[in-house]
């Protein structure tokens, strides 16, 4: 996920304490549950992912 490759949602996040480079990309709440997760088309194939507050996506 380029998401997880970006300075500043890796700074977003560690400001709030959370490392996303510690875990695989699919522990993480938002990436793999259908609540946060949208297909926008499947072809090409793009999904759309959503996280609604840094406390319900953390762990």
């Amino acid at each position: 996920m380029n998401l997880l490759d970006s300075a500043p949602v890796l700074t977003f996040f560690s400001e709030r304490g959370v490392d996303l480079t510690t875990e695989p990309f699919w522990t993480h709440p938002w990436t793999v549950s259908d609540v946060h997760t949208t297909v926008v088309s499947e072809e090409p194939l793009r999904a759309r992912s959503t996280c609604p507050a840094v406390a319900t996506c953390s762990r």
